[in-house]
């Protein structure tokens, strides 16, 4: 976690790595501005910034008046190289995806309105045999994107996003194999016209088994690639570094993840011993932070009545009477915030099911005094806040993914935010008998090492936080309209 993490880097390092692939070989054109803005979901400056890094570690050149071209050239085998340093994580991305996209994909198609529909149809009806590969991928994720946008969230378009920019595989001729990406115009549209008619028969259970299909093989399509491009050039170098290839687009700001550090480490017992927290100074060089990012982090748990900041004196763990602090439900910002949490919420409680399918079989009872003594935080916070922890520590630690890792852990960030729920007498303080009955549910389940029980009680839970969630943020006034 550092201090200088920009967004605008994110976006440099992707292009970066596209290029270095390439994916962008010399001589082509960089994308416009624009395009990288739709592409990435992003904003102008940011776009901007990130090519005006290209340019200065040349990468691209950028004449005046005219596009940037791509200058970076390297040997094939070089290129191979690049590619095969993405082998493991292109690898793990695909399987994460496989396991969270369907059913995201699913329960959009269920949202979809005739005209909606319509469109789908139009986008398929388009791609013909005269297209590119470019142009057909094009149509494909135009598409998949319709599917998500009935949510109206960011979060999600987030994850299109980066998930079709992340998993682009330059071929190199090297391999002496088919393009794992070559795909025929027919196929993409027999493809979308029975995703089309599963939509329309109203069922969302074959459409994300067709989907999770289709994130199967192509998955192991990339790694027969893989495979024949590392017998071509040899022993591969050490690996830089991970990748992180999911960026919640600067929505979840650096204090806060201070803050879910410091809650997990809370959580975890790690205090336990110890009269007070970390100082501020102690924060600052733990998290490679600033003062103010250590000291909003602080405030802002106090404020969540997670701890209590003693004049003076240090920072202790909260007891039952430190309170929660106020906030101003009306405040713009408050309300973009919440906005956040029910988004990050919604992911959750949709993929619930499939991850916690994916989760179950690394459980094992051993995680039982573990997940008690976490959620023995019930006893200074809400049950419903400490349950979701619970539950977000099995789904961060035990996925066998480390796509879905990252995912869950930056949206666990983003959940914090609920917080501005609980302050109010008549919100989430209503949730505690729910809560307690699905603690209780879970940790039978894992107790007993029942998988169907855990993947039950996981996303039963999580439905019926979001549900009650989403019946709370509809009871808020709306906000007043601004200046015309």
């Amino acid at each position: 976690m550092r201090q200088d993490r920009h967004l605008y880097s994110d976006l440099y390092r992707s292009l970066c790595t596209q290029i270095e692939c390439g994916y962008l070989p010399c001589g082509q054109p960089l994308p416009s501005q624009p395009q990288l803005c739709a592409q990435y979901n992003v904003g102008i400056t940011t776009v901007r910034r990130a090519v005006a890094q290209l340019a200065r570690q040349g990468y691209i050149r950028q004449p005046p008046g005219q596009p940037a071209v791509v200058s970076y050239t390297a040997a094939p085998r070089q290129y191979a190289l690049a590619v095969l340093r993405r082998r493991a994580d292109i690898a793990d991305a695909f399987g994460g995806l496989g396991v969270l996209m369907p059913p995201l994909y699913a329960a959009g198609a269920q949202l979809l309105k005739e005209r909606d529909l319509a469109a789908l149809r139009q986008t398929v009806e388009q791609i013909s045999p005269t297209m590119s590969q470019a142009q057909i991928y094009s149509c494909a994720n135009i598409y998949f994107t319709r599917l998500l946008r009935p949510f109206g969230s960011d979060l999600m378009m987030d994850l299109q996003s980066d998930a079709e920019n992340f998993l682009r595989v330059p071929y190199n001729p090297l391999a002496r194999v088919k393009d794992p990406s070559l795909i025929t115009a027919g196929q993409v549209q027999s493809f979308l016209a029975a995703a089309t008619q599963n939509i329309r028969r109203g069922d969302p259970s074959a459409l994300q088994r067709q989907l999770g299909q289709m994130y199967r093989r192509a998955g192991a399509a990339v790694e027969r690639y893989m495979a024949a491009l590392a017998r071509a050039v040899g022993p591969l170098p050490a690996a830089a570094g991970e990748h992180c290839w999911f960026v919640s687009k600067g929505r979840s700001e650096l204090y806060l993840r201070v803050a879910m550090s410091l809650l997990r480490r809370i959580g975890g017992g790690e205090f336990s011993g110890q009269k007070y927290l970390p100082s501020i100074p102690q924060l600052m060089r733990t998290y490679h932070v600033t003062k103010d990012t250590a000291s909003r982090a602080v405030t802002f748990l106090n404020r969540i009545g997670a701890v209590q900041t003693l004049n003076r004196r240090g920072t202790v763990v909260a007891r039952g009477d430190a309170g929660y602090q106020m906030s101003d439900l009306s405040d713009p910002l408050v309300r973009r915030r919440l906005q956040l949490f029910a988004q990050a919420l919604q992911i959750i409680a949709i993929t619930a099911p499939a991850a916690a399918a994916a989760v179950a079989p690394h459980l094992s009872a051993s995680w039982l005094p573990r997940m008690q003594q976490r959620l023995q935080l019930g006893c200074t916070m809400h049950t419903d806040t400490a349950l979701v922890q619970v539950m977000m520590g099995c789904l961060v630690a035990l996925s066998p993914h480390h796509a879905l890792q990252n995912i869950y852990s930056q949206l666990n960030e983003l959940l914090l935010w609920g917080y501005y729920l609980q302050v109010s007498p008549q919100v989430l303080h209503r949730g505690h008998d729910w809560a307690s009955s699905g603690a209780q549910q879970l940790l039978q389940a894992v107790a007993r090492e029942d998988g169907d029980a855990f993947v039950a009680a996981l996303s039963h839970n999580f439905n019926a936080l979001y549900q009650q969630v989403c019946a709370l943020l509809a009871q808020l006034p709306p906000l007043p309209a601004g200046p015309s």
